[in-house]
Formats: structure tokens, sequence, C-alpha cells
């Protein structure tokens, strides 16, 4: 999703606990991705937290080479491990969300993966 839209916040909260750094502005502060690993009634998984898209020009994570690397990042997780969900951290932009479902099914091809998009900033509404 788009810089500021939430991912670390949602990451901490499916962890119970504060363990991805969060910014109070809409400014990345996640510049690449980084691994959680969480036990959820007795069951493994392992979250992904993940740059933010289409930060201006001030942000960490310049968006060209943001999604780029998000693009490469996917296509390794589908080629190892697999990708078993996709969630993806929206506000209220259509067209945004159109482009960047489009950078994940990209990467992760044919694999049927499920996407499960999740609206955040709800608030600011």
């Amino acid at each position: 999703g788009e810089s500021g839209v939430g991912k670390s916040s949602l990451i901490n909260l499916i962890m119970g606990r504060d363990v991805a750094e969060t910014s109070p502005d809409a400014l990345s502060c996640t510049i690449t991705h980084a691994a959680y690993d969480a036990t959820i009634s007795g069951q493994y998984f392992r979250l992904w937290d993940t740059a933010g898209l289409n930060e201006g020009s001030e942000g960490k994570a310049p968006a060209a080479a943001a999604a780029r690397n998000l693009a490469l990042f996917l296509g390794g997780l589908n080629k190892g491990d697999g990708v078993h969900l996709c969630i993806a951290c929206a506000e209220h932009e259509p067209q945004r969300l159109r482009e960047h479902y489009q950078t994940f099914s990209s990467a992760i091809g044919d694999s049927k993966v499920p996407i499960v998009i999740v609206a955040t900033c709800l608030e600011d509404w």
C-alpha cells in the first residue's frame, strides 16, 4: 500500500504488540521489507511489512524504487516458500489501488494468491 496508510500499524495489531516502527505522518518509516514471525491460535505465520508505495520525493523510499523492490521481493517469495495471502492496505483512491494490484499480480503470477484489501485511515473521511 501507499506510504502512511498503516501497514506497520496493521502488523502491530496482528502481533498484539509494537514490533514494527510506525510514523505519525505520511512519510515512510519502513524503507525495505521486514519479517515478523507470529503464532496465532497455534498456527505459525510470517508477516512481511514493506516499504510504502508512491511516497513523494521528500521520503526515504522513492516511488519507482519502492515499486521495483516490492515486485522483486514478491517474485522471490513466490519462488521460495510462496505467498499465501497478500494484505493490501488502502485509503480511498481506487486508481492507486488498481496500480498496486497490478504490481502484486504481475510479481506473484497466476498463483491464485488471495488478496485482502484493508481500508485504513477511515477517520480522515
